[in-house]
C-alpha cells in the first residue's frame, strides 16, 4: 500500500467542531436530493443551457448564504465564483467543475454489460442510487457534481453553525475544466494570486487518496502527404499516405512505456485477489495517444495521396515529452515511403505536471494526512494520476480533496461516486480551513 509520503509529525492547533459532522450527517438524505438533481442535469462541456441551469442553481443556493456573486462567461458557459466572509484571516480558493464528459443519453457499448449498468441510453433521469453501498451512479456524478455539491454543503454547515474560522472562501466552479478552457485559466490565474491556500475539490480518490503527481502533456499533430493512384490499377505507381502513417504511428506508440500484465491485471477483482491498493502506481511513466486520424479520401478503389493525425503525449517528466519531440523529426525524416512527406508540428503547448513539492503545497498535504488521522483514524494514500486538474503547474495547492470517485470508471457509462466519504471528506476541510486560517 502507497500510504502518505508525509514524515512530518504535525501538531493541530484547532480541536475538532463535532458540530460540523453532526450538521453533515443530518441532512446527507437532503444532500443526496441536491445531487439528483445535479445529476439529472446535462451538462456535458459546451452544452450551454445544461451548464447555464446549474451554474444559476448553486448562485441561488451561494446567496441564500450571503455569499458575493460573480459570473465570468466563456463559449463553454460561464464560470461562477462564490465569495463567502469568515472571522480568520487567510483566503482560501476552492475549486470544483460543473460540466461534465458524458451526457444522460451516453451510449452503452458493452450489450452484455448492459443489465449491470446503473442506467440505460434513453432512461429519462440518469440518477441512480445503491442505498446498500452508498454508491451514486449517472455522468459527471462523481467527476465532479458531487465535489461541487460538498463545496456548497460545507459552506452550509459552517454558516448553520457559525463556524468560520477562514478569512475568506473564495469558491469557483468552473465551467470548463474538462476541455482545461483559456478562460478558467486566466480565472485560475488572478484568484491564485488572491488566496493564500488554494485547494482543488476535483474527484477524490479512494482510500483517502489525495493526488500528489500528474503528468505534463502536450499534443502534436502529424500530416502525410503521398501520391494518389488507382487501387487496381496503379498502386505501383503510388504512394498511400494511410500506409505511411500508420507506420509513423506504429514508430512512435514503441516509445510509450510498456507494462508487462494484460488488462485483466488492472481489473478490481485482480487488486483485490492480490490484496494491493491501486493508487496510480501502475499508470505508465509514458502515454502516448492517438485519438484521431483521418484522410480526405472517400473512395474505396483511391489511394490516399493526404492522412492526419493527432498524437496525445502524456509524461511525468516534461523532458520525456521534449525528448519525444525530437525523435518524431526524426522519424519525420524517414518515411517508409521516399515519395511520401511526413509534417510533425506541436498542436498545443505543453502543459505543466503536478508534483507538489513546493513548501506550501507540502504544508497542506501534512495538514490533511493529520487532520484525516485526528477526525477518523484514517490513513491517507499519495496517488498519482495521469489526467490534468486545474492544479497542475501551481504552486501552495492540495489536489483532489473531493468525494471519492473510482478513475477506472470515470468519463464512462460505469462512472459512480462513492458516497460514505461525502461527510468525512468536508468534515477534513472544515478542519483544515481552520488549521490554515
Amino acid at each position: 500500500m502507497n500510504t502518505s509520503r508525509s514524515k512530518n509529525v504535525i501538531t493541530l492547533e484547532k480541536a475538532p467542531n463535532p458540530e460540523i459532522r453532526r450538521y453533515l450527517e443530518n441532512h446527507y438524505d437532503d444532500i443526496l436530493t441536491d445531487l439528483e438533481c445535479l445529476t439529472n442535469i446535462d451538462s456535458p462541456t459546451g452544452h450551454l443551457a445544461g451548464v447555464i441551469a446549474i451554474q444559476k442553481w448553486f448562485e441561488k443556493q451561494f446567496r441564500l448564504l450571503g455569499a458575493a456573486i460573480e459570473t465570468r462567461e466563456s463559449k463553454n458557459g460561464p464560470h461562477l465564483i462564490a465569495r463567502l466572509k469568515g472571522q480568520g484571516k487567510a483566503k482560501t480558493l476552492l475549486i470544483a467543475h460543473v460540466d461534465t464528459v458524458l451526457s444522460t443519453n451516453a451510449i452503452v457499448r458493452d450489450i452484455k454489460e448492459w443489465e449491470a449498468l446503473p442506467y440505460r441510453e434513453g432512461d429519462a433521469f440518469a440518477f441512480r442510487y445503491v442505498a446498500a453501498k452508498k454508491h451514486a451512479h449517472g455522468p459527471g456524478v462523481g467527476d465532479c457534481k458531487a465535489s461541487a455539491l460538498l463545496l456548497l454543503w460545507l459552506a452550509r454547515a459552517c454558516f448553520a453553525n457559525e463556524y468560520k474560522p477562514f478569512g475568506e472562501l473564495l469558491i469557483w466552479l468552473d465551467s470548463e475544466e474538462e476541455v482545461m478552457g483559456e478562460e478558467g485559466g486566466g480565472i485560475l490565474d488572478e484568484l491564485g494570486k488572491k488566496a493564500d491556500h488554494t485547494v482543488v475539490c476535483d474527484t477524490g480518490r479512494p482510500n483517502w487518496g489525495i493526488v500528489t503527481r500528474r503528468k505534463a502533456m502536450q499534443n502534436f499533430s502529424v500530416t502525410v502527404r503521398g501520391i494518389s493512384g488507382h487501387a487496381g490499377n496503379g498502386p505501383h505507381c503510388a504512394a498511400s499516405a494511410i500506409d505511411e502513417i500508420c507506420d509513423f504511428i506504429a514508430r512512435v506508440k514503441r516509445m510509450a512505456s510498456k507494462t508487462p500484465y494484460p488488462l485483466e491485471y488492472f481489473s478490481r477483482e485482480r487488486f483485490q485477489q492480490r490484496g494491493e491498493i491501486d493508487c496510480g502506481q501502475h499508470i505508465p511513466e509514458i502515454s502516448i495517444n492517438v485519438p484521431m486520424i483521418g484522410t480526405t479520401n472517400t473512395k474505396f478503389n483511391v489511394i490516399p495521396d493526404y492522412a492526419e493525425a493527432l498524437l496525445h503525449v502524456r509524461a511525468f517528466e516534461p523532458d520525456d515529452i521534449k525528448r519525444l519531440y525530437k525523435r518524431l523529426a526524426e522519424f519525420a525524416r524517414e518515411p517508409l515511403l521516399s515519395e511520401c512527406k511526413i509534417t510533425v508540428a506541436e498542436a498545443s503547448g505543453m502543459s505543466p505536471p503536478l508534483k507538489s513539492d513546493d513548501p506550501g503545497s507540502r504544508r497542506l498535504h501534512d495538514l490533511y494526512v493529520a487532520v484525516a488521522n485526528d477526525e477518523y483514524a484514517a490513513v491517507v494514500t499519495d496517488w498519482r494520476g495521469g489526467g490534468l486538474t486545474r492544479a497542475n503547474g501551481r504552486q501552495n495547492i492540495l489536489d483532489c480533496a473531493g468525494v471519492d470517485t473510482d478513475p477506472a470508471y470515470e468519463h464512462s457509462t460505469r462512472e459512480y461516486v462513492d458516497l460514505n466519504s461525502f461527510v468525512p471528506r468536508a468534515v477534513c476541510l472544515s478542519r483544515l480551513l481552520a488549521e490554515i486560517a
